[in-house]
């Protein structure tokens, strides 16, 4: 009969758990798919525990949020969600941008991001992130020095930079991007067209400029070879418009680079925080 009694006691546990995630979800106007859900939350970056690019788990104290109240008292562990297609990462899904940076972040980063409950039922974390921002500048702005971010796969050292840390409305932002071959072998990368990156420009989550829009790139297997201590260095310019040509307004934008392989995973940079004034 104990036997018997401690089970029911722990089917009563597990219904009272799932009961509340549930609820949270309906208090907080969350459901299964954030594509719309989510509470907002500035919260503070306590550890950082990659997983697997581009997946990572965040401890976060959380500062701010409608229902900071439910998140007593206040430090939970999330995973940032990723849009997938058949099992790989959806890179052409805007939104993983925002997703794609909590992987870069350090302990001591503050973020603003969506907050929103994992569904009941399934062996997925209890809690995810998307949306998410850095407040503040990425690297500490030095007069005299361009801003820039750096990433590492592997052997392979991604620095990304733009000329100046703001800009008045219609100058012309010249964007760095820099392969560096940190080995001491070859590095060899297969592409399935004549293009070997991308540069995106966001704003409020939300895709404005993508530098291969509208450009034509030869349809046949490419490749790129870094050799030892090798670097190469691709500049594009982006004239504040969107990728239809209309002019953004002033405010805050992030930059962020990869490079188009064919497989699931992409080296990618960013974001860079720019400004516009």
């Amino acid at each position: 009969m104990r036997g018997i009694s401690m089970i029911v006691h722990f089917m009563v546990m597990v219904a009272i758990f799932v009961s509340a995630v549930q609820a949270f979800c309906q208090t907080s106007g969350s459901s299964a798919l954030p594509a719309s859900a989510g509470i907002d939350i500035t919260a503070r970056v306590l550890n950082v525990r990659q997983i697997g690019f581009p997946r990572v788990k965040i401890d976060l104290q959380v500062i701010e949020g409608p229902s900071i109240h439910k998140l007593s008292p206040g430090v939970i562990t999330a995973e940032n969600y990723i849009w997938t297609v058949g099992g790989n990462v959806d890179w052409a899904n805007v939104r993983n941008i925002g997703s794609v940076a909590a992987y870069y972040l350090l302990p001591g980063d503050e973020i603003r991001a969506k907050l929103f409950a994992g569904v009941a039922g399934t062996s997925g974390s209890a809690w995810y992130v998307y949306g998410i921002s850095r407040r503040g500048a990425v690297v500490p702005p030095t007069p005299g020095i361009m801003p820039k971010v750096t990433s590492t796969y592997g052997n392979l050292l991604l620095v990304l930079e733009a000329d100046a840390e703001s800009y008045r409305r219609g100058e012309s932002v010249t964007l760095t991007l820099t392969l560096s071959n940190t080995g001491k072998e070859d590095l060899v990368y297969k592409f399935s067209s004549g293009q070997h990156y991308d540069i995106v420009i966001s704003g409020d989550n939300k895709e404005l400029w993508r530098w291969s829009r509208g450009k034509a790139f030869i349809q046949a297997f490419t490749s790129l070879t870094l050799k030892p201590g090798e670097s190469k260095v691709f500049k594009e310019v982006w004239r504040q418009t969107t990728s239809s040509g209309k002019s953004v307004p002033e405010g805050e934008y992030t930059v962020t680079a990869y490079l188009t392989l064919g497989s699931p995973t992409k080296p990618t940079v960013g974001p860079l925080r720019i400004k516009m004034k």
